[in-house]
This record gives C-alpha cells, sequence and structure tokens, in this order.
C-alpha cells in the first residue's frame, strides 16, 4: 500500500496594519506565523541536505565494513545484504538530489504548518534542523570527567 500524506499549502500574504497602539500587528502576526510554518522551499532544502547526509553516511558505513564484508563474501545470503547496503547508499543519495532539485520548482509565497509533522519526529537533533535551526547545546552530561 503506498504511503500518502496530506499537505496543506498556505498562501502567506499579509497587509499592512497597525493597531491603535500604534503596534505593528503584521509583525506579531507573522512571527506568530512563522514559529508554526515554513516555506515550501526551505523545507525541500532541508529535506534534500538530509537525505543526501544520510546516504553519505551509509556509504561511509559501507567503507567501514568493507573488510568484513569481504570475508563473508562466500555467503550468498550475506552479499546480498551487502549490495542491499550499497544500493540504499545510492537511492538516499539520489532521493537527496531530487527533493533538493524540487525545491526550484515551487513558489516561494507556499508555505506549510509543519508543528503538527515534527511531533512525530523523535529525535530531538534532527526536529531542530528540520525546523531549520541550530539544535541548543546539550546540558552538562552524567559520565563526563571534570578535571581541575
Amino acid at each position: 500500500m503506498p504511503l500518502t500524506a496530506r499537505i496543506r499549502v498556505t498562501r502567506f500574504d499579509f497587509k499592512p496594519y497597525r493597531s491603535s497602539s500604534g503596534e505593528d500587528t503584521v509583525s506579531h502576526a507573522i512571527s506568530e506565523y512563522e514559529s508554526h510554518h515554513a516555506s515550501v522551499t526551505n523545507i525541500l532544502a532541508i529535506l534534500g541536505d538530509e537525505v543526501q547526509d544520510l546516504g553519505r553516511a551509509v556509504e561511509a558505513l559501507q567503507t567501514v565494513l568493507s573488510p568484513a564484508l569481504v570475508a563473508i563474501a562466500a555467503d550468498p545470503e550475506c552479499m546480498k545484504h551487502a549490495q542491499s547496503l550499497d544500493m540504499l547508499a545510492q537511492r538516499l543519495t539520489a532521493l537527496g538530489i531530487f527533493v533538493s532539485s524540487l525545491e526550484h520548482s515551487v513558489p516561494r509565497e507556499w508555505w506549510l504548518d509543519f508543528a503538527a509533522a515534527l511531533r512525530g519526529v523523535t529525535l530531538s537533533d534532527l526536529a531542530w534542523r528540520l525546523k531549520g535551526k541550530k539544535a541548543p547545546d546539550p546540558p552538562h552530561q552524567a559520565g563526563n570527567v571534570d578535571l581541575f
């Protein structure tokens, strides 16, 4: 069964307005909007980079595992899995390039509400990168030795 997703595309177009107190309500509305929305082009660029990074990681893993894979190459089942690792690296890299190239075919005015989608991302560093932000520095971790 193919995996499908519903994406709501929103056109982002605010008209300038100031409240009676002089507050720029447009800036506030834009700031609030941008905390939960991102342009489709930015999302595609980030996704493309992430998938290409995964492809490079699999290629590096493949390089590290090569000596062990050669040693067990006599087993046809192991060889099949080793070839699957190579195919995975190639597919991830190609998908990353594909997604990145889609960035240039989408109007910059298209925005997505990404907050709901991010709730399913359980890796915090990945979630920060998908938001287009740097993850905060981790707090001091137990187990590290502090030398004075």
